[in-house]
């Protein structure tokens, strides 16, 4: 969304604005995008989508008497999966569900809701990466809700409903949390960070590797297990019935790969400032993921963290907001170089 965006206000940046485009949504229903949809027209309909989407969501909260100031911006944090209040508001359950239903639209991918908004077209069934995320989504909270509540046949409800509340919270990478989840045993902090590290659908607002990213790299280990068996067999990866070029399933795996040893090397980072293991593994979590929530040393939040430590979060809150490999790309002066002479040369050709 944020790769869009960008390359609406900035067309001049080229042709490698489809390859970063096609990073960011790898697998996806989103890859319609090169074949549909010119970039800025694509980038001005996902555009007017989150304004409708965020529109809805600050009516709705005004029609459940909260005021234009706390509708708007619990709309602006739910939309965005920022999950940034700036107001203290009372986690009711009808609050609860209206917030659910639009971090889960946030971090669904928007060209489904392109489709289904301005092309009439309802395709969330048919994709893939969207059915992925839900199963993942009701899985994991019945996973957290068991964990939750040894009693679980009491107030099921309302138990249920903080459970999955948190488990889309974590999934979006939201980081909303109707109470503090640093006294929760170990078994629901993993529950909660893995949701966070696997993210939600791609093309969407929310952090983490992407759902899309992780069904590809299972194909493609279960098309490798095929052909140790069937050597001459040709199975090509599919996904939403289009096949997956090779230079995708290479970027998937990378971005994983790339992910993990990210979250790995910054950890080792805090620990060598003298964090604890909890703190500085939740922290690397947190921030390459966008989650935000941490527990250990920074339960209570990063404000008394020294600020060559802010330094580094704000680095790797960037590298997750951007995606790793476009953040690379980024910092890259051969890109620049290149981009530059690209543009030196259409100035020509004009």
């Amino acid at each position: 969304m944020i790769i869009l965006i960008f390359m609406f206000l900035m067309p001049m940046v080229g042709g490698g604005t489809r390859t970063v485009l096609g990073n960011e949504t790898s697998g996806s229903s989103g890859g319609a995008y090169n074949r549909t949809m010119r970039l800025r027209d694509a980038a001005l309909q996902f555009i007017l989508v989150y304004v409708l989407l965020t529109s809805a969501m600050a009516l709705i909260l005004m029609l459940m008497a909260y005021s234009p100031f706390e509708a708007i911006t619990l709309a602006f944090c739910t939309l965005s999966t920022g999950g940034f209040m700036a107001s203290s508001v009372v986690f009711t359950p009808a609050l609860k569900i209206v917030i659910l239903i639009f971090m889960f639209l946030g971090a669904t991918n928007f060209y489904l809701h392109y489709r289904a908004v301005f092309q009439r077209d309802i395709h969330y069934g048919k994709s893939e990466e969207f059915m992925g995320v839900l199963v993942w989504c009701i899985v994991m909270s019945f996973v957290l809700f068991l964990l939750l509540n040894p009693d679980p046949l009491n107030n099921v409800f309302d138990n249920y409903l903080d459970s999955l509340f948190m488990t889309v919270s974590a999934s979006s990478t939201t980081g909303y949390s109707y109470e503090s989840f640093g006294s929760w045993h170990y078994a629901s902090m993993i529950v909660l960070y893995l949701l966070a590290i696997v993210g939600a659908s791609s093309g969407s607002t929310a952090g983490g590797i992407k759902i899309s990213r992780l069904i590809i790299v299972l194909k493609a280990l279960r098309r490798s297990f095929e052909q140790v068996i069937r050597p001459n067999a040709v199975n090509p990866i599919r996904m939403d019935g289009n096949n997956v070029p090779d230079d995708v399933v290479k970027s998937a795996m990378m971005v994983i790969m790339l992910f993990g040893l990210t979250i790995i090397g910054f950890s080792l980072l805090f620990m060598v400032f003298g964090y604890s293991g909890t703190g500085s593994i939740s922290c690397s979590i947190a921030l390459i993921s966008n989650f935000g929530t941490a527990v250990g040393e920074f339960a209570a939040g990063y404000g008394t963290a020294p600020d060559i430590i802010k330094l580094i979060m704000i680095v790797m809150m960037w590298f997750g907001r951007l995606e790793i490999l476009v953040a690379m790309a980024i910092l890259s002066p051969r890109v620049w170089k290149d981009q530059y002479l690209n543009f030196r040369k259409n100035r020509r050709d004009n």
